[in-house]
Protein backbone atom coordinates (compact mmCIF):
# COMPACT_ATOMS: atom_id res chain seq x y z
CA UNK A 1 0.00 0.00 0.00
CA UNK A 2 1.41 3.23 -1.02
CA UNK A 3 2.02 6.18 1.69
CA UNK A 4 -0.73 7.72 0.46
CA UNK A 5 -3.16 5.35 0.81
CA UNK A 6 -2.05 4.37 4.30
CA UNK A 7 -2.35 8.20 5.34
CA UNK A 8 -5.99 8.67 3.05
CA UNK A 9 -6.95 4.77 5.44
CA UNK A 10 -5.51 6.46 8.50
CA UNK A 11 -7.95 9.61 8.56
CA UNK A 12 -10.44 7.47 7.43
CA UNK A 13 -10.22 5.63 10.65
CA UNK A 14 -9.35 8.19 12.68
CA UNK A 15 -12.27 10.14 11.48
CA UNK A 16 -14.52 6.89 12.04
CA UNK A 17 -14.15 6.24 15.28
CA UNK A 18 -14.91 9.53 16.25
CA UNK A 19 -18.78 9.11 14.67
CA UNK A 20 -20.80 8.37 17.37
CA UNK A 21 -22.68 5.39 15.27
CA UNK A 22 -22.53 2.16 16.00
CA UNK A 23 -21.64 0.59 12.94
CA UNK A 24 -17.93 -1.14 13.01
CA UNK A 25 -15.33 0.23 11.08
CA UNK A 26 -14.93 -1.70 7.49
CA UNK A 27 -10.96 -1.96 7.12
CA UNK A 28 -8.87 -1.54 3.46
CA UNK A 29 -8.46 -4.85 1.70
CA UNK A 30 -5.03 -4.04 -0.44
CA UNK A 31 -6.71 -6.50 -3.35
CA UNK A 32 -9.99 -4.39 -3.47
CA UNK A 33 -8.55 -1.58 -5.71
CA UNK A 34 -8.89 -2.36 -9.59
CA UNK A 35 -5.43 -1.96 -11.76
CA UNK A 36 -7.33 -0.51 -14.39
CA UNK A 37 -5.33 1.98 -17.02
CA UNK A 38 -7.27 4.84 -18.19
CA UNK A 39 -6.69 7.07 -21.80
CA UNK A 40 -8.03 10.67 -21.40
CA UNK A 41 -9.31 12.36 -24.24
CA UNK A 42 -11.00 15.81 -24.94
CA UNK A 43 -14.60 16.08 -26.54
CA UNK A 44 -16.73 19.13 -26.83
CA UNK A 45 -20.16 18.93 -27.18
CA UNK A 46 -22.90 21.86 -28.44
CA UNK A 47 -26.75 22.27 -28.20
CA UNK A 48 -29.04 24.98 -28.11
CA UNK A 49 -31.09 23.56 -25.37
CA UNK A 50 -28.52 23.23 -22.31
CA UNK A 51 -24.82 22.59 -20.91
CA UNK A 52 -26.02 18.96 -20.24
CA UNK A 53 -27.66 18.92 -23.42
CA UNK A 54 -24.25 19.78 -25.13
CA UNK A 55 -22.36 16.87 -22.94
CA UNK A 56 -25.18 14.11 -23.87
CA UNK A 57 -24.21 15.06 -27.53
CA UNK A 58 -20.94 14.80 -27.33
CA UNK A 59 -20.80 11.27 -25.14
CA UNK A 60 -23.53 9.95 -27.54
CA UNK A 61 -21.63 10.98 -30.69
CA UNK A 62 -18.38 9.77 -28.77
CA UNK A 63 -20.09 5.94 -28.02
CA UNK A 64 -20.94 5.29 -31.43
CA UNK A 65 -17.07 4.59 -32.03
CA UNK A 66 -15.69 4.56 -28.96
CA UNK A 67 -15.45 1.86 -26.72
CA UNK A 68 -14.71 1.92 -22.72
CA UNK A 69 -15.96 4.89 -21.63
CA UNK A 70 -16.05 5.08 -18.19
CA UNK A 71 -15.78 8.47 -16.76
CA UNK A 72 -16.12 12.61 -17.92
CA UNK A 73 -15.11 15.47 -16.53
CA UNK A 74 -16.34 19.06 -17.79
CA UNK A 75 -13.41 21.11 -18.43
CA UNK A 76 -14.80 24.07 -19.55
CA UNK A 77 -18.31 25.58 -20.82
CA UNK A 78 -19.27 28.44 -23.11
CA UNK A 79 -22.03 30.05 -24.53
CA UNK A 80 -23.21 32.28 -27.10
CA UNK A 81 -25.15 34.90 -26.57
CA UNK A 82 -27.51 37.53 -28.77
CA UNK A 83 -29.78 39.75 -27.67
CA UNK A 84 -29.37 39.25 -24.04
CA UNK A 85 -30.17 35.04 -24.53
CA UNK A 86 -28.35 32.25 -24.84
CA UNK A 87 -28.37 30.88 -28.35
CA UNK A 88 -25.94 27.78 -27.99
CA UNK A 89 -24.01 25.92 -25.17
CA UNK A 90 -20.54 24.87 -26.09
CA UNK A 91 -19.43 22.11 -23.29
CA UNK A 92 -15.44 20.49 -23.08
CA UNK A 93 -15.34 17.34 -21.61
CA UNK A 94 -12.51 15.24 -20.30
CA UNK A 95 -13.49 11.30 -21.56
CA UNK A 96 -11.67 8.33 -19.57
CA UNK A 97 -11.23 5.48 -21.76
CA UNK A 98 -10.51 1.93 -19.97
CA UNK A 99 -7.28 0.23 -21.92
CA UNK A 100 -8.16 -3.01 -22.64
CA UNK A 101 -6.51 -5.93 -20.63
Amino acid sequence: MSVMARALLHRYCRLAANDASPEPIHHYKENTMSEHVYKQIELTGSSPQSSDDAVRVALSKASKTLRNMHWFEVVETRGHIEDGKILHWQVTIKVGLRIDD
